[in-house]
């Protein structure tokens, strides 16, 4: 997992994208305010798309 991350951390400082072929994750898309795509990072990763919206949400409406 750690390898996993640090690829996909040292992709993303050197070219901007997350993605590398070798990490085996699924496509991780560009970040939006819209879909708010995020990549859990688990013994299966995946791409949740705006996983803590009830919470966010909640937090919109203190401020």
């Amino acid at each position: 997992m750690a390898d996993i991350m640090s690829e996909t951390w040292i992709a993303f400082a050197a070219t901007g994208d997350p993605n590398t072929a070798k990490s085996g994750l699924p496509l991780w898309e560009p970040y939006d305010t819209l879909k708010r795509p995020t990549m859990i990072f688990d013994k299966e990763s995946r791409v949740e798309l705006d996983p803590l919206k009830e919470q966010r949400i909640i937090f919109e409406k203190i401020n």
